[in-house]
């Protein structure tokens, strides 16, 4: 949803294999909050278009609490 028509089934590889944390996750919320941040972080890395439909439905309407993850994310990715 982040990257639009640029996705490819290889994307989920890469996105798993980014460190995020080394806390045991136990919620949903948890695992949310590191795949935005890893989301984030790909697409910074990658220079992969993001795309600002999925971007504005996906974290400002549907899950506007993982924006600030998504954000660290593509922070640290461009670094």
């Amino acid at each position: 949803m982040l990257v639009g028509q640029n996705y490819h089934p290889s994307h989920l590889q890469d996105l798993m294999a980014i460190p995020a944390s080394s806390r045991t996750i136990f919620s949903l919320q948890a695992y949310l909050g590191v795949a935005a941040y890893r989301s984030g972080y790909y697409i910074a890395t990658s220079n992969i278009p993001e795309s600002e439909i999925g971007r504005n439905w996906l974290l400002e309407k549907a899950f506007p609490n993982l924006l600030d993850f998504y954000q660290i994310g593509r922070l640290n990715g461009k670094q």
